[in-house]
């Protein structure tokens, strides 16, 4: 079973959230000087595809990917994840971040990194993000996110690396941005369908 975001909230790792920037309230500098990034915001269904480093494909399956930016709380950066690998129950990963003035910072017992607008793309698509896990293995992945000039499409590449730079893994994720509520008006924390 899916857990919804309240039900997620016990498990989210608290931070502590950083002196608003300029005199702004947090979720606004997150806005003004993230913009790309701040587009994010709401539900992602699509659909992951990993790849071993030869490009063979490895596994596809369903995802949704919740972004929000609380103006108030601990965190100014919430990420739920929810996936659905054939085979295997549902996972439901849950992220934090916290602004610091130029990017929003993770440190969380599974991960460490980051993410900020790539302000050498002159369109304004691009967010780049970098990760660490904190699992013992050192490695870690870079992940490049395009979003569609109207915000409703995204295309996400992760690069996965050992320690000593080893390409361990790709993963493509092509994403759709859903609606701001249910089709019957109500807020729903799970927006996305199974796939056929």
């Amino acid at each position: 079973m899916i857990l919804g975001i309240t039900a997620l909230a016990a498990i989210l790792v608290q931070a502590t959230a950083p002196a608003a920037v300029s005199g702004l309230p947090r979720a606004e500098s997150v806005e003004t000087s993230l913009p790309v990034m701040a587009r994010h915001a709401g539900v992602w269904c699509g659909v992951f595809r990993r790849f071993d480093v030869e490009g063979g494909l490895v596994e596809t399956f369903p995802t949704e990917v919740s972004i929000r930016f609380p103006r108030d709380g601990a965190s100014d950066y919430e990420q739920i994840n929810r996936y659905s690998p054939d085979g295997r129950p549902p996972t439901v990963l849950a992220t934090q971040g916290v602004f610091d003035g130029d990017r929003i910072r993770f440190d969380t017992p599974r991960i460490r990194g980051w993410a900020v607008d790539d302000r050498s793309d002159e369109k304004g698509r691009t967010v780049l993000l970098f990760f660490e896990f904190l699992d013992g293995s050192g490695s870690y992945f870079y992940e490049s996110i395009q979003l569609s000039d109207d915000g409703d499409r995204r295309h996400r590449v992760a690069q996965y690396f050992a320690p000593d730079g080893t390409l361990l893994r790709r993963t493509l994720i092509d994403e759709v941005k859903q609606p701001a509520t249910s089709p019957d008006g109500s807020e729903d924390d799970s927006r996305c369908q199974p796939a056929p």
